[in-house]
């Protein structure tokens, strides 16, 4: 009597976590797509940091919508801009892949 408690109890555990990990999925995904619906030209301006997992915002934006400052105003290292385009060509593909489906 107490062993079958126990399976019943192991496997409303097992369907619990199962049930959490579905739901785990699904908020990665809907989060992906909410992604992939920005275009690069957007993904840095101060209404997508929340879905970019940004906590500050970026300052002066170029004509492609890469960050020119920081926050704070000061101007971007070289490097750091690289890094942005990078992450800019990125969302492209990711946007571009989007749009195919």
């Amino acid at each position: 009597l107490a062993e079958a408690a126990r399976r019943r109890e192991a496997a409303a555990q097992a369907e619990a976590a199962k049930a959490a990990r579905a739901a785990d999925q699904a908020a990665r995904e809907a989060a992906e797509a909410a992604r992939a619906s920005v275009p690069p030209s957007e993904m840095f301006s101060p209404a997508h940091d929340g879905l970019f997992g940004r906590e500050s915002s970026y300052g002066a934006l170029d004509a492609e919508g890469i960050p020119l400052e920081d926050a704070t105003g000061e101007p971007l290292s070289k490097s750091q801009r690289k890094k942005l385009v990078k992450l800019a060509q990125k969302q492209a593909k990711l946007v571009e892949a989007a749009g195919r489906r």
